[in-house]
């Protein structure tokens, strides 16, 4: 079985879980996640740089600082970093996907439409298509 090592970088609980509870059920059976979260950007900052986890998901908003995802991406790989890294947002600009795949996000995925989408959600996305979503995206990463 293979296990994938993932941090989210975020302070957002509701987030945290809704992630972690797409993570626990993997549609591939030979794949198990083991999730870890940080909560403010020293340690998000600490962890790319060290690498110590296969993927991190940056949320947008970096907790603990004015700056954004992208610029702890920028920073991360500047320092050294070497897994890949998707940015969560809960925008849908293609400004913030433009600039997270400049400062090299592997992926940039909506947590409205892509990880959890509201039911009115224009895409008729269902938990299932989310977590096969987010499950793609990683495993691409990786």
């Amino acid at each position: 079985m293979e296990t994938i090592r993932v941090l989210i970088i975020s302070d957002e609980t509701d987030d945290i879980e809704k992630i972690k509870k797409l993570l626990n059920h993997s549609p591939h059976p030979d794949t198990k996640y083991k999730t870890s979260v940080v909560s403010t950007f020293p340690e998000g900052l600490r962890a790319l740089v060290g690498t110590t986890h296969d993927i991190y998901l940056v949320d947008y908003k970096v907790p603990g600082s004015n700056i954004s995802g992208i610029d702890l991406t920028q920073r991360a790989y500047a320092g050294g970093c070497t897994a890949p890294i998707i940015i969560l947002t809960h925008m849908n600009d293609d400004t913030i996907h433009w600039a997270a795949e400049s400062a090299g996000a592997v992926d940039v995925l909506n947590k409205r439409s892509d990880i959890y989408p509201h039911p009115d959600c224009p895409l008729n996305r269902n938990h299932e298509t989310s977590r096969r979503l987010l499950d793609k995206s990683i495993r691409y990463a990786v």
